[in-house]
């Protein structure tokens, strides 16, 4: 009996000295968003976004400072609402989506600041130039999702959080008519995440 008990935690300590594999996570695209918005001359905030993303996250569940993660955005999905608008922003002025077609975030730092609050330190590449970006992020939920009883679709394991951050276009080599249309942009994302089965 002794050496069954001891063999037990024996076990649970090699166990518990393991460590947490990441899980593979992907958007819930229908739920997710990445927007962005720039002083229009003074006159407004001008808001768009982009319609189709892609991540590959891999998430520490335990502890999410441990996590990774990269975002790809076509640029040619850029949407103001405002056909004329977004033909401008894909060409050379502002995206050159025929010769930047992506744009990508990718995380190599993440830190704890509250409870559910995160400094999450990347890399952003836009127009073949690279620079450091900081997202501020919030947790809003980890767990099964609420819906998984009614349901099945959403049966799985879910994260969800909220970030912004701000950047300057021109840092980038966007500089068409800067500064009046203004050069600090600010970036939204609202995503939810699932786990792969």
């Amino acid at each position: 009996m002794i050496m069954k008990k001891t063999l037990a935690l024996c076990s649970l300590g090699v166990a518990m000295a393991l460590p947490v594999s990441a899980a593979d996570y992907t958007f819930d695209k229908a739920h997710t968003n990445v927007q962005f918005g720039v002083s229009h001359n003074g006159l407004s905030n001008f808001l768009g976004q982009f319609q189709d993303f892609s991540g590959t996250f891999d998430i520490n569940e335990e502890d999410l400072t441990q996590s990774s993660f990269e975002v790809v955005i076509q640029t040619a999905s850029v949407d103001t609402d405002v056909p004329a608008l977004d033909d401008h922003l894909k060409n050379a002025d502002f995206f050159d989506v025929g010769k930047y077609p992506q744009m990508r975030f990718k995380s190599e730092r993440i830190v704890q600041v509250t409870a559910n609050k995160y400094a999450v330190e990347g890399q952003l590449t836009m127009l073949d130039k690279t620079l450091p970006v900081t997202l501020d992020a919030q947790l809003n939920f980890q767990g099964r999702h609420p819906l998984a009883d009614f349901f099945p679709v959403y049966d799985t394991r879910y994260l969800g959080f909220s970030a912004t951050a701000s950047i300057r276009r021109t840092d980038f080599g966007m500089t068409t008519y800067a500064p009046m249309l203004g050069d600090q942009v600010n970036i939204t994302l609202e995503a939810e995440l699932k786990r792969k089965q």
